[in-house]
C-alpha cells in the first residue's frame, strides 16, 4: 500500500491451488481497499468460483493460452455453445459463472 498499489493479483502455477489461502486474503486486502483479481486456467468448479467470490474475488484472467490450439479455438469460438466438446465443458462452465458474477477477461 505503500506504493500506490490498488490490487492484489493471485497468479503464476494455478491460484485455485491456494483456494484457502485466497479465502484468507481477499477479505483482508478488501479492508484495505484493494481490489482482489486472479489469473487461472478455468479448472474449477462453481462452488470454488462463488467462494472466491463471496471472499472477494472482483475480477479473473482465465488464461487459454497454455492449451493445445485445437482446443483453445474451440474454446473461443463457441464460449456459449450450447454442445461443447467433453475437454472443454469445465472451462466453459467457469466462464459462464465468472461472466456473471465478475468482471471476465479471457
Amino acid at each position: 500500500m505503500r506504493h500506490g498499489d490498488e490490487s492484489t493479483c493471485a497468479s503464476l502455477n494455478e491460484p485455485t491451488l491456494l483456494f484457502e489461502y485466497l479465502l484468507d486474503v481477499f477479505p483482508l486486502a478488501r479492508e484495505e481497499g484493494l481490489r482482489n483479481t486472479m489469473v487461472s486456467n478455468g479448472y474449477m468448479s462453481i462452488m470454488a468460483l462463488r467462494e472466491l467470490r463471496k471472499a472477494g474475488l472482483d475480477a479473473i484472467n482465465i488464461d487459454v493460452g497454455s492449451l493445445p490450439n485445437h482446443i483453445s479455438a474451440n474454446l473461443c469460438s463457441t464460449f456459449f455453445s450450447l454442445k461443447p466438446r467433453a475437454a472443454t465443458k469445465p472451462i466453459k462452465r467457469t466462464f459462464r459463472t465468472a461472466y456473471l458474477y465478475t468482471d471476465l477477461l479471457v
